[in-house]
């Protein structure tokens, strides 16, 4: 099985026939090669667009559901949103501030 587009060109003669043509359009001066791949970016986006491709969940998302459901009322509280999370990680970063008699911040310091 080919694993690059030079192996696919050699192999496949529908792959070969579309590159050759891309480049006599190249080579005519119909298209540029951002053209092309502009070209080639839509067209498979309206093609995305029109065709919805259908997403089947893997045998690991369904363990995962299985166990959500599993869980009960106290433990799904346990399970915090980034924001919570990111709130408490601010707590204890100003708890510690302050022991060390630094001013408290509000919001999370970033060293570049």
């Amino acid at each position: 099985m080919p694993t690059t587009p030079e192996e696919r060109y050699q192999i496949n003669p529908l792959f070969h026939a579309l590159v050759d043509m891309l480049i006599s359009s190249i080579q005519e001066a119909q298209f540029t090669p951002t053209e092309l791949r502009e070209a080639a970016t839509l067209a498979c986006t309206m093609y995305e667009m029109v065709h919805i491709r259908r997403v089947f969940p893997s045998p690991s998302d369904d363990a995962l559901l299985r166990r959500l459901d599993a869980l009960d009322i106290a433990e799904r509280s346990k399970i915090i949103s980034p924001n919570e999370r990111r709130t408490e990680r601010l707590k204890a970063i100003n708890k510690k501030r302050a022991e060390l008699g630094l001013p408290t911040v509000d919001k999370e310091e970033t060293i570049s």
